[in-house]
């Protein structure tokens, strides 16, 4: 988000961790920004991922961060692990959505270089191949695993075929 509207989207994180504390639920998801608003800055996403992290540790829970396969500037889960490799904070983890990934033609080899314990959510979805909007068809026609077409076994076993650990020293 801009960083004037930051401070707000901080503020009501925070009560959204809150709750998530209270429920014991141990991982918040938190999606890429879609509104027309949204800013196209990775670095700036690292840092405001960063702060969410911050917030999300200090209640011991963890983000998620999620590429919408209709996010705006971040809709592809290699530009989610961009942002959450950047955010450099260990509560700050990236989700894997089949239905997400699929639908914008990544398979399980967009997760190469991905460290297994930075894999914070795995969705598992499916549908039939379709050819419409994303969120149209990500609204309308998802379905069970196994009750579509798209290659949802290929991104779960690439997910659980990552590296368990990130102590590899970064080489980009």
């Amino acid at each position: 988000v801009a960083p004037g509207r930051f401070p707000e989207t901080l503020r009501r994180v925070r009560a959204k961790l809150a709750v998530a504390e209270q429920l014991g639920a141990p991982v918040v998801l938190a999606c890429s920004h879609v509104g027309a608003d949204s800013v196209d800055d990775v670095d700036l996403l690292a840092e405001q991922l960063h702060a969410l992290g911050a917030a999300a540790a200090e209640r011991g829970l963890v983000v998620a961060f999620e590429a919408l396969a209709w996010g705006r500037h971040v809709n592809r889960v290699g530009q989610a692990w961009e942002a959450v490799r950047r955010a450099d904070h260990p509560a700050v983890t990236v989700a894997v959505d089949t239905f997400h990934m699929l639908a914008r033609g990544d398979g399980g080899a967009a997760l190469a270089g991905v460290p297994g314990d930075r894999i914070g959510f795995l969705q598992v979805a499916d549908g039939p191949l379709l050819d419409m909007d994303v969120l149209e068809w990500s609204r309308h026609h998802r379905c069970f695993p196994g009750q579509g077409t798209l290659d949802v076994a290929g991104v779960v076993g690439a997910t659980l075929a990552t590296p368990p650990c990130s102590d590899t020293p970064d080489t980009t």
